[in-house]
């Protein structure tokens, strides 16, 4: 609970800047994390005899306080989940199909599915340490002060070795 309430201020400060928070997941991909409000317009028009109704939506460039800090522990560990998806099946010598949160693979290969998911977990969990995010949120903004967070005694090794990790 201490790390939500962490990521929702982080989340709060930046969107007094009215701006998105960003970061970059261990496998290099940039995520936005960005609400917006929107303002809708009817707009009736009469065109060859028939009556039409049409909605216009425009971003008047106001953040989401609440849809920011709301979605931010979310978004954070989703884009880690999608690392391990990509980690494993770019290193997996079996074919494998990744869906949401599972993978598809002839039942003779899932001890290597299952190696290949715990090794792409650990490099990604190892990867990103607090430090490591502290880093990647202070990039959204010069004049934002990050304070660290101790994460707790999460070793990322022991799953590894763990007889049960996903199935």
């Amino acid at each position: 609970q201490m790390v939500m309430i962490w990521l929702q201020g982080m989340a709060h400060a930046v969107w007094h800047q009215n701006a998105p928070l960003q970061w970059t997941t261990p496998c290099g991909l940039p995520v936005l994390n960005e609400y917006n409000y929107f303002d809708k317009k009817t707009i009736h028009t009469a065109s060859a005899g028939s009556r039409r109704v049409r909605q216009e939506v425009r971003p008047p460039n106001r953040m989401s306080d609440n849809k920011q800090q709301n979605a931010i522990v979310a978004n954070i560990f989703q884009s880690l989940d999608a690392c391990v998806v990509v980690k494993t099946v770019n290193s997996c010598a079996a074919q494998v199909a990744p869906t949401f949160d599972a993978f598809v693979a002839h039942a003779a290969d899932m001890p290597s599915v299952h190696a290949a998911v715990r090794r792409a977990t650990y490099d990604v969990f190892r990867s990103c340490d607090a430090n490591t995010l502290v880093k990647s949120l202070a990039s959204n903004s010069e004049s934002l002060t990050i304070t660290s967070i101790r994460l707790g005694d999460y070793d990322p090794s022991e799953i590894l070795t763990s007889e049960y990790a996903y199935s």
